[in-house]
């Protein structure tokens, strides 16, 4: 018998054992705890602790033909010398098949010795030019498409336990993009310079950080430095400790919160997209130990997928041809229900156009405040059912709509359960707020490429009960085709949600985690989201972090 890691906390459970342990069974410990138990050896720590110390499934393998050969007595004529296994790497699955057979038939090194350095037996690079010889090798580099890196700890290769990362990057590459998958140690800032960066510059277009904490722990600044160095985007999605748990819990992985968002969040971190679950797989029918492992939520990685492209295609378009979104709040409806938390947002809205023109975003029309003004007050407004005449008057301004039967191929996509939270609130499609004849209206204008128009109303102007904030109120018809024509027919590149606050992120589902029963994530999509919000309101700001991806 082998212990391993065994604390203090457990010393007493282990020592209680041992009157029901068998005389002819041998005891091993590489902890110090047991160094004066006469009844366990712990001579061998200098010999098995390397096993686990480099890990992975081959050494854990050879640490049982060495326990075999010295403990029982049995021949074994197989190599049980540990591999050697760097603490920082690139790995890719499709380079472990093949070498792994070379290596068990001895011939690893004559294979390679004389072409590259590697890759090693588990598959894995220590030098981004190696993989990028062999990734071009197998055909699988893709001329003039994007990098995405992405980053885990070692831990999860060692314990054979990377179906999250490796469904990632099969999800990425299938998508047309380059991928450098890496494990690292603590040492994470070197990770990213040996592989992610050269001399000093990106090699990569999109950072996925699958690390939580503080990239460099406890330093929240230093991280920040070496991102801003990287100079881009930096996602860290999230996984449940319990993926059947996360599927039945309204509170998603709340308790996770504070290792894998907020002190990523002190980074400057974003989007906290869920990708998976630890699941129980099966139970060791001799021990009876339960056997579980990360399982990738195929959705969820469609998400990060989806989000990853988005922010790579708006940092490659040219100015001129992005679609962005500008959504202002008029939450209940009327002239008088324009506004943001103490700010201007006819001016401000004024400024953010003027400032994409300055930046060579195709912005037509007239852009001063008094303009913008009348514009939103002609055809940017909702309207309550009690006043069906000035909705008429709104779609002949120049309000756009959409054809119910349009709207119905979009909600058809929906989950079920979801289309029955909103039938039960709202009717069947496509309900009575803001229809006309057979259509929904979307009040809003086109200005060039850009877009501007209110956020729908969560029902303030039908009933001043139901509240933005509500937990349970699902979105209007009208509010699920306004988002689905930014996603579908529009097809923003990204959205800006102007001022403090919206009520897509206070929409219902899981507090954390979201997954694609729940109403942000359904409604956002795979659109960026920048969201201008007021400094001294933290609190609500991080809800529009965490569940909007602001």
């Amino acid at each position: 018998m082998l212990t391993y890691m065994i604390g203090s906390s457990s010393y007493q459970t282990v020592i209680n054992l041992l009157p029901d342990i068998p005389a002819s069974c041998q005891i091993v410990s590489i902890s110090d705890t047991f160094q004066n138990i006469e009844r366990i050896d712990t001579t061998q720590e200098p010999i098995i602790k390397p096993y686990f110390t480099d890990g992975g499934p081959e050494n854990m393998r050879r640490l049982l033909l060495y326990l075999l050969s010295k403990y029982c007595g049995i021949t074994v004529t197989e190599a049980m010398e540990t591999l050697p296994m760097e603490a920082r790497f690139i790995y890719h699955p499709d380079a472990w098949g093949s070498v792994e057979q070379a290596v068990y038939e001895n011939v690893y090194e004559a294979v390679y010795e004389n072409v590259y350095s590697g890759p090693s037996p588990q598959g894995t690079f220590t030098t981004f030019a190696d993989y990028s010889q062999w990734y071009k090798g197998q055909g699988k580099f893709k001329e003039g498409a994007p990098w995405v890196g992405i980053m885990a700890f070692n831990s999860y290769f060692k314990g054979n336990d990377i179906g999250l990362y490796e469904a990632l990057l099969r999800s990425l590459e299938a998508k047309g993009v380059n991928v450098i998958l890496t494990f690292t140690d603590g040492n994470k800032k070197q990770a990213v310079e040996d592989f992610l960066m050269d001399n000093g510059q990106s090699r990569i277009d999109f950072f996925v950080a699958a690390v939580g904490f503080n990239f460099i722990y406890g330093n929240s600044q230093a991280g920040i430095d070496l991102f801003k160095k990287m100079n881009v985007p930096i996602m860290t999605p999230v996984y449940a400790d319990n993926l059947t748990d996360w599927q039945q819990n309204p509170a998603g992985i709340s308790n996770a919160v504070w290792w894998q968002i907020a002190y990523p969040e002190l980074d400057g971190r974003i989007e906290p997209v869920f990708m998976g679950g630890n699941s129980l797989v099966g139970i060791d029918e001799a021990t009876g130990a339960k056997l579980v492992q990360s399982t990738p939520l195929a959705s969820g990685i469609e998400r990060v997928t989806g989000r990853v492209l988005s922010w790579i295609n708006l940092r490659k378009e040219p100015n001129s041809e992005k679609k962005v979104a500008v959504i202002y709040y008029n939450h209940a409806g009327g002239k008088d229900g324009i506004g943001a938390a103490y700010l201007n947002v006819f001016t401000s809205l004024s400024a953010v156009l003027k400032a994409l023109k300055d930046e060579s975003y195709t912005v037509e029309g007239t852009l001063d405040t008094n303009a913008i003004q009348e514009l939103i007050f002609r055809q940017g407004r909702n309207i309550g059912s009690w006043a069906p005449g000035e909705l008429k008057d709104l779609v002949q301004a120049g309000a756009m709509t959409i054809p119910v039967a349009k709207y119905l191929e979009w909600y058809q996509e929906l989950p079920a359960d979801l289309r029955a939270q909103v039938e039960r609130e709202w009717g069947p499609p496509p309900g009575k707020v803001m229809t006309l004849d057979d259509n929904l209206v979307i009040p809003g204008a086109m200005l060039g490429n850009i877009f501007i128009g209110p956020q729908p109303m969560r029902g303030w102007g039908d009933d001043p009960d139901k509240i933005a904030h509500s937990p349970s109120l699902p979105p209007t018809h009208q509010y699920l085709a306004f988002y689905f024509w930014l996603q579908k027919e529009y097809q923003a590149d990204a959205v800006i949600h102007l001022g403090t606050h919206g009520t897509l992120e206070w929409l219902p589902g899981r507090s954390v985690g979201l997954g694609q029963d729940d109403w942000p994530d359904v409604l956002q999509g795979n659109m960026p989201n920048i969201y201008p919000y007021i400094v001294n309101n933290p609190g609500e700001a991080t809800q529009a972090k965490r569940r909007g991806y602001a």
